[in-house]
């Protein structure tokens, strides 16, 4: 436990009193009840428009806080509609640590722009790029192989 840098437990930490806080002070429930106006969309289509604000949102903030924003809300949202919401969930677990535009989406992102190598402008050019075949990839996965890999949960 001493040689986990503080920074790691202080995000971590964070993106579960985050998430805690989202289910128990009723927001979670509250922002799923208005998704579910989604519900007249069909399923691809509101698995793309998931992926896709997880993804965006994912970019321009750490990849715990998206994730532990997005899964109460979701799941939320599929449990009023009566959707089985580990494919919403897979989606969005993929999606949020997925984020190429910005230094601060992960990490990685950050180190690697901290080195001085790479400029803003770069990063967001060919992240844009990767970010739009992985919004079509996880798109796929939830859609197509999640419901095949594990029939019985989907």
């Amino acid at each position: 436990m001493q040689k986990v840098p503080l920074g790691v437990l202080f995000i971590l930490g964070a993106g579960i009193s985050l998430s805690l806080a989202f289910t128990t002070s009723g927001l979670a429930d509250y922002l799923g009840t208005k998704l579910s106006a989604l519900s007249i969309l069909p399923f691809p289509v509101i698995v793309i428009l998931i992926v896709s604000i997880t993804m965006i949102i994912g970019n321009t903030m750490s990849n715990t806080a998206t994730a532990a924003i997005f899964i109460p809300v979701v799941a939320s949202m599929a449990a009023l509609n009566h959707w089985p919401p580990l494919p919403f969930l897979a989606g969005i677990t993929l999606s949020s640590s997925l984020a190429f535009l910005l230094p601060m989406g992960t990490p990685p992102n950050a180190l690697v722009y901290e080195q001085g190598k790479i400029q803003v402008k770069e990063m967001i050019k060919n992240g844009i790029v990767l970010t739009i075949i992985a919004i079509i990839m996880i798109s796929i996965f939830t859609i197509f192989l999640y419901p095949l890999l594990l029939p019985e949960i989907s």
